[in-house]
């Protein structure tokens, strides 16, 4: 059995597909990158981990909504913990909807992600109805570009802290 992750997180489906993953996690990315799957599961009681422009997640607090298949952690440049350890993006190369969410995965620990085995869920991965996210509307995904503009770089920052360009290339002067 694979080893797996599970993140607890108030953010959308929407969001979490737009994004092509989950973010923000002060996982071990050594140990990250070798997880196989990401098991998503709802909290309802985070009033600040999503992004108003696609709304919150409204799955049953606990329950497991989403499955990813993860291709790695690849750190969110900018953002750290308290102590200033970077973050990291759990970027998906697929996905699975669990239709209906299965209640009560969520273990109640504090720490919004741990490492689970496989069969500490009861569901058969293999045989979720999986949806790529190789290419949106013909494009290749940010993360499958080998190189990048400068501009391409300040403008995939903007969009990822819902900033404009100026505002990143006026932090970037005064720093």
């Amino acid at each position: 059995m694979s080893e797996i992750i599970v993140v607890f997180t108030a953010k959308s489906i929407e969001e979490i597909v737009h994004y092509s993953g989950t973010s923000a996690w002060t996982v071990n990315p050594q140990r990250a990158t070798k997880a196989k799957y990401a098991v998503v599961t709802r909290n309802l009681h985070n009033p600040i981990d999503w992004n108003p422009e696609f709304g919150r997640g409204k799955e049953p607090h606990g329950s497991a909504f989403l499955v990813g298949k993860l291709k790695g952690a690849v750190e969110d440049t900018g953002l750290t913990d308290s102590r200033g350890r970077p973050r990291y993006h759990l970027p998906f190369s697929e996905y699975a909807v669990l239709e209906p969410p299965i209640l009560d995965v969520w273990n109640g620990q504090r720490m919004p992600f741990h490492y689970a085995s496989e069969k500490d869920i009861p569901l058969d991965f293999e045989s979720l109805n999986w949806v790529s996210l190789g290419a949106k509307d013909g494009q290749p995904l940010p993360q499958e570009k080998a190189e990048y503009s400068s501009i391409e770089l300040i403008e995939m920052l903007a969009k990822s802290l819902n900033k404009s360009t100026d505002d990143i290339l006026k932090k970037l002067m005064s720093a």
